[in-house]
């Protein structure tokens, strides 16, 4: 028994779960471009990393930034409860969050 087989795979209807799960907490930069692309920009992008140096170098078309040690309850009152934050960078965004419900 190899390493991929030592434990059984999910049923379909796990599977469906699992990934159905997913997409309420994740999206993909295509999906994010292509939304960008047909005008459907309807969240907020963060890049949450960095200084305003680093971020006027280098980030994607239509992010705003705001450092992840600038995330606070006041900082965040700026935006309607509905917001829906896209986070990219991949540490940054799990360590956002679980700081933005909070």
């Amino acid at each position: 028994m190899s390493v991929v087989t030592q434990f059984p795979p999910a049923t379909s209807a796990e599977a469906i779960r699992w990934f159905s799960h997913k997409l309420h907490l994740e999206t993909d930069c295509a999906d994010v471009h292509s939304a960008q692309r047909a005008g459907e920009v309807d969240f907020v992008l963060l890049h949450v990393v960095g200084s305003e140096e680093a971020f006027a170098r280098r980030h994607l078309p239509g992010a705003q930034h705001l450092p992840h040690s600038q995330i606070t309850a006041e900082r965040m009152a700026a935006w309607p409860a509905e917001t829906l934050f896209v986070v990219y960078l991949r540490r940054a965004a799990l360590q956002t969050a679980l700081t933005l419900p909070r």
